[in-house]
């Protein structure tokens, strides 16, 4: 997975080449902002929070989850239900999952994201936002 490839196909469509709703693209803008900022820095645990910050904002907007109840396991057992997600599928969203807390609470021997990783959650929330559109 290139870094343009992510640029190109999640951060740029959303503001300059589709038509997608403003109250979309203001509701987290400073997520997407932050990745863009990532991808110029070669930083993709960065963009991974900013990336499930994406995700975790879809959810939550389309279910009127209050922030205190939305948790890891609801927002994948979302996706997976809304998306009909695969086991593989499934599994992964887990494993990245864990690696966005190891990210944020700063836990050692944690492994690392790959844009792969951020591309896999951006693709996520891309395809949730339009089943609930």
């Amino acid at each position: 997975m290139k870094k343009s490839d992510i640029l190109i196909n999640h951060i740029l469509p959303k503001k300059l080449f589709k038509k997608e709703s403003k109250d979309s693209w203001m509701r987290n803008s400073r997520a997407r902002k932050e990745i863009l900022f990532s991808l110029f820095n070669n930083n993709p645990s960065f963009a991974l929070l900013n990336a499930w910050s994406e995700l975790e904002n879809d959810v939550k907007s389309h279910n009127n989850l209050p922030k205190r109840q939305t948790t890891s396991d609801k927002i994948i057992k979302e996706c997976v239900s809304v998306l009909d997600l695969s086991s593989k599928e499934q599994k992964r969203l887990v494993l990245i999952s864990q690696m966005r807390n190891g990210i944020a609470h700063a836990i050692p021997n944690r492994s690392k994201p790959s844009w792969s990783d951020v591309s896999f959650i951006l693709r996520i929330a891309k395809k949730y936002r339009r089943m609930k559109t």
